[in-house]
């Protein structure tokens, strides 16, 4: 057994058999560094927005409820500007703004118990398992939810009917046909076509469509990049402008659809109250854990979010080709 693994296992297990303490700070700050560090790399919501630390001063009040919020303002719009003729003066605007509510939502993990006893007899990094444990399950928790709300509002394939498209002109879901340099530019298309003109900045995938970008045709991309994923993988950050981001939950992502994200100043809010926080309790021979969070986030804008199944035949991203091809 490596000295410094057992080392290790020894300060923890020795920190939860304190009898002085309720918590024990020893057992969390031998957990907590290590966790804290790793749920930066863990977990795609993360690459997507980056989390913003928040404190208690930075929250706002509301009169009919006591949860955590933080208000934010949005970009007012502009009047514009014309051309006038001489002796005419600027017509009159009243400036004024938008505000927006970010709640906040506890992350918690099941409560896990282990006997001391049998912790005495591991031979591997007692820290690595439980990070491994309460990491996965809260990651898994926070894509899943970040996956759900940008499902819900981009819509259903090709629906030129529903929410987004009728503020955003375009549908938020497009087929845009079987993997292919052409589909994969018209996956890139979405977001520009909608109202507000964004660019996409980031796209989402699984561990097998990236397989199928790998493997466009060399005369359709270049035999030099070809020839490097086939020596090397995917090696690459980026493809056509946009950083690509690979995820292994097949569960939440499929291997047909990309996720598309404009710039992270142009999605929304990210605001971490508490970050990843293990509790440890040792109590008569056993010991119990868990691990929690306090974050808010939103996509408030929209027309920051687009989503691509390379799948069907590709009609276009705008309002009226969505509704010509389904016959609306």
């Amino acid at each position: 057994m490596n000295a410094e693994v057992r080392s290790s296992n020894q300060t923890l297990i020795a920190g939860m058999l304190d009898p002085d303490r309720g918590i024990s700070k020893a057992a969390s700050n031998a957990v907590n560094e290590p966790l804290r560090l790793k749920a930066r790399e863990d977990g795609f919501t993360r690459w997507i927005i980056t989390p913003l630390p928040v404190t208690r001063a930075d929250l706002d009040r509301a009169v009919d409820h006591n949860k955590p919020m933080i208000i934010k303002d949005m970009e007012p719009n502009s009047a514009g500007a014309r051309v006038v003729g001489l002796g005419t003066g600027p017509s009159n605007w009243y400036m004024d703004t938008e505000r927006y509510v970010v709640n906040f939502h506890r992350l918690q993990t099941v409560r896990y118990r282990a006997d001391i006893g049998n912790l005495l007899t591991y031979d591997l990094d007692i820290r690595t398992v439980f990070n491994d444990l309460m990491l996965k399950d809260l990651l898994d928790e926070e894509d899943s939810k970040v996956i759900t709300v940008i499902d819900s509002t981009c819509g259903a394939l090709d629906d030129g009917t529903g929410a987004y498209a009728a503020a955003m002109g375009t549908v938020g879901y497009a087929s845009v046909g079987a993997m292919g340099l052409k589909p994969l530019t018209y996956a890139f298309r979405g977001m520009g076509a909608t109202v507000r003109k964004l660019n996409a900045a980031k796209a989402l995938v699984n561990n097998q469509l990236i397989w199928d970008i790998v493997g466009i045709e060399a005369d359709s991309v270049g035999r030099g990049i070809t020839e490097e994923m086939f020596n090397n993988g995917f090696t690459r950050t980026n493809i056509m402008g946009k950083e690509i981001g690979i995820t292994i939950k097949h569960e939440l992502v499929s291997d047909t659809d990309m996720y598309l994200f404009a710039a992270e100043k142009y999605l929304g809010d990210f605001y971490v109250l508490q970050d990843v926080t293990v509790r440890s309790k040792a109590e008569d021979d056993m010991i119990e854990f868990y691990a929690s969070a306090w974050e808010g986030m939103t996509f408030k804008n929209i027309a920051g979010l687009s989503k691509a199944s390379f799948t069907g035949e590709y009609v276009g991203w705008r309002v009226s080709a969505a509704n010509s091809s389904s016959g609306a």
